[in-house]
C-alpha cells in the first residue's frame, strides 16, 4: 500500500517538498523511488524464498504482472525466473 501520500504525510513534506529532495538524493521521483523499493523487495523474496512469481508482485504491491516483469526486467536485467536461478540461497 505503499505510495507518494504515505510518504508524504509520514515524512510530513508537501508533495513538491518530497519530490524535491528524493530528487536530489537518489535522482528518482516518488514514483520511481516506490518501484525500486518494491522491486528490490520482490527480488529479495525471489531469493530467500520459494514463493511463486504471481505470488511475489502481489505482495509488492504490483498488480499487473506484465508491468512487474518489464520493470523487474530492466531494473534487473533478466526475467524474474533468472534472476531466482542465479541468486537462489538455500536455507
Amino acid at each position: 500500500n505503499l505510495n507518494a501520500s504515505m510518504l508524504e504525510q509520514a515524512l510530513a513534506l508537501s508533495k513538491m517538498q518530497l519530490y524535491r529532495k528524493l530528487k536530489t538524493l537518489s535522482s528518482m521521483t516518488p514514483a520511481e523511488f516506490i518501484r525500486h523499493v518494491r522491486l528490490k523487495h520482490a527480488a529479495r523474496l525471489l531469493t530467500t524464498t520459494q514463493l511463486t512469481v504471481s505470488e511475489i508482485f502481489y505482495r509488492t504491491g504490483f498488480n499487473n504482472q506484465s508491468y512487474f516483469f518489464r520493470e523487474f526486467k530492466k531494473q534487473y536485467h533478466c526475467a524474474p525466473n533468472e534472476y531466482r536461478s542465479q541468486h537462489y540461497v538455500q536455507a
